[in-house]
């Protein structure tokens, strides 16, 4: 995650005699008497090591303090790697700030012949890139020894929050007792990478951390290059969290500096989705490693804001009397720190200047102002931090809230101040009882029920921001089943509407419609007369499909319905009676025809017939006229 300054000093003949370069790979910056010398072929020829140079043997090299563990040489803290000295195994690399500027580092620890091998086979690298982009390659030496300086000495500045990831798996309880008396008031703790890589060690360093009374936040190494990656790896940490048990007001930093991640125009648009996937699943306090110099670096920290930003920039020599990028929520300014005692284990260090990584005042209170939903029946809110009892969660259970203040608490918890939308204050609750919504809707909660629309006046809408979907009087007395409904801030409730076929019809307010007994829908009163039309069919007792008869024993007989379903298919059904009164069961409103009265549909007849009595009327119509 972070980078090295690395000495370099050779004599080389290149016209700059015996010189002393200094390379700070966060600031991309080189220093060189007299400046780089550009060769014919474009490159920049920057090569040095020491007159008696740290050797190792080939295939063996050493990583120190990079952040990322999939690809350490892609970490600004990348120190060395398995010894590379072929041209297939040489790769330029897209820091500079400049596109038309590429970087080629040596592995760290090279023999001087060695050294040699690779350099010949870098330039070969170097001036195939450049022929193919014109771009200028600056090829340089890494030497394995840095500048190292030690926590708690007053000559640099105070040491207000270290990192750690797994080359820190060597520090005890006991040294972490140690930075905390050394003033160190936080940790910033590696938990993934992609979506692939835990962090082995982040349980036990989080506990230590916290029993050493020091502030956690976390950061993810971040690979995505499109928005379905970064929704992935946001996905990823949050589920790594979870298990971790870290609360929801965690910070979480997105580590922004792989090539494959920054090096590409959409990279802003990729780190908002991580940030609000992350969100989404509850973790709302963000923040963004990275270092200054990179081709974006400005759109990312424009995007989360300086104060919010955690920079790496590594000078030549810290100095307590020189603190630079005090613009930044904090300044990582060494990866080479050693703690008293810990012999040669380094560890990356950083001074705070707005809390950004030290903000330790239990129980006081940070501005939030999100709506939330109570997820828990169990537990109680509290009136204040005596633990005062204000009221039972079974209360608040499922309803939405505005949460206007967080708290973070000594017992490692993060607790809200909850309030409803009259204003009043419904008490202190642990933010692990609830979930955070999107607005003022609430968050999705599962539902699994079918209702019938009883009103023709409202509105059935897009979304919570106020986008019609249709009025409701075009859904009056149709059916739907409800998959999820939201218990609004305003005490309504709105249900998503689906018809038989899946498709989304919308969000309405619960209290326009009716929820039946099933697909059915609910019972709409009806008086009218109908007479069977058809043979086939059944004539059922019930919605689950229980035989009552046979379409064939109605065949033109005519009944009275009293009540109609409007099923959730789109069809009708009627709900017959027999001229006593007697229930004779459910039909499909496509099998009958209905009739101006009792008399039933007029049915085509032909043949002749006698009167055979002298005594009854003869009616001109169905309502006893004689």
């Amino acid at each position: 995650m972070k980078s090295r300054l690395i000495n370099n000093t050779m004599k080389k003949k290149l016209g700059l005699g015996s010189v002393l370069a200094i390379i700070s790979i966060a600031a991309l910056t080189c220093v060189f008497n007299g400046g780089p010398v550009k060769a014919a072929d474009g490159t920049v020829h920057v090569v040095s090591s020491n007159s008696n140079p740290t050797t190792v043997t080939s295939n063996q090299a050493t990583v120190l303090n990079s952040h990322s563990d999939l690809e350490p040489e892609s970490s600004i803290a990348y120190v060395a790697s398995d010894i590379q000295l072929t041209t297939q195994t040489i790769k330029t690399t897209p820091l500079d700030s400049n596109s038309k500027v590429d970087t080629i580092f040596s592995p760290a620890g090279l023999t001087q012949s060695e050294f040699a091998s690779w350099l010949s086979n870098a330039k070969k690298v170097a001036l195939l890139d450049f022929k193919k982009t014109g771009r200028v390659q600056k090829i340089v030496m890494v030497d394995a020894t840095a500048k190292t300086i030690t926590i708690g000495a007053t000559s640099i500045p105070e040491v207000s929050a270290i990192d750690v990831a797994r080359y820190q798996s060597w520090m005890t309880q006991a040294d972490f007792d140690t930075l905390a008396k050394l003033g160190v008031k936080a940790v910033v703790v590696k938990v993934t990478e992609s979506t692939s890589y835990k962090n082995p060690y982040a349980a036990s360093q989080i506990s230590m951390a916290k029993k050493a009374g020091m502030m956690v936040s976390v950061y993810h190494f971040a690979h995505f290059n499109n928005a379905s990656s970064a929704k992935a790896e946001a996905t990823y940490t949050a589920n790594v969290m979870d298990s971790l048990g870290l609360p929801k007001s965690t910070r979480v930093f997105a580590d922004m500096e792989s090539p494959d991640a920054i090096n590409r125009s959409n990279v802003v648009s990729n780190m908002n989705q991580y940030y609000s996937t992350l969100n989404s699943l509850g973790y709302t306090v963000n923040g963004l490693y990275t270092g200054a110099k990179y081709k974006y670096s400005t759109k990312m920290i424009n995007a989360v804001g300086a104060k919010n930003t955690w920079i790496a920039s590594y000078p030549i020599n810290p100095s307590s009397s020189d603190l630079q990028h005090t613009g930044y929520g904090a300044w990582q300014f060494s990866c080479t720190a050693l703690m008293p005692g810990s012999g040669s284990n380094y560890i990356d260090v950083s001074h705070d200047y707005n809390g950004l990584l030290t903000d330790t005042d239990y129980d006081k209170a940070h501005i939030f102002n999100k709506y939330v939903t109570v997820t828990r029946r169990l537990g109680s809110t509290y009136s204040d931090f005596n633990w005062n009892k204000q009221t039972n969660l079974s209360n608040l259970f499922n309803r939405t809230l505005l949460a206007k203040k967080y708290f973070h608490n000594q017992n490692g918890a993060t607790y809200y101040s909850l309030y409803d939308n009259a204003g009043k204050f419904q008490g202190y609750v642990n933010a692990g009882f609830t979930k955070v919504a999107g607005g003022q809707q609430g968050v999705p909660l599962a539902e699994n029920k079918y209702v019938t629309v009883n009103s023709k006046s409202g509105t059935v809408w897009a979304g919570f921001n106020h986008t019609k979907m249709t009025s409701v009087a075009s859904y009056y007395e149709k059916t739907f089943q409800v998959k999820v409904k939201y218990n609004h801030f305003s005490g309504a409730v709105y249900y998503s509407l689906y018809d038989n076929s899946g498709k989304w019809k919308g969000y309405i307010n619960s209290c326009y419609t009716t929820t039946a007994d099933g697909e059915q829908g609910t019972p709409l009163a009806e008086n009218k007369f109908v007479t069977v039309m058809s043979k086939k069919g059944t004539i059922w007792a019930n919605f689950s499909h229980k035989v009552m008869a046979n379409m064939s024993a109605y065949y033109q007989k005519t009944f009275q319905v009293k009540v109609k379903y409007n099923h959730l298919s789109g069809a009708v059904y009627y709900s017959l009676y027999d001229n006593n009164g007697k229930w004779k069961g459910y039909i499909n409103s496509g099998y009958i025809k209905t009739a101006d009265g009792e008399q039933g549909t007029p049915l085509a007849e032909n043949k002749f017939v006698t009167v055979m009595s002298k005594k009854g009327t003869i009616w001109a119509n169905f309502s006893h006229k004689v």
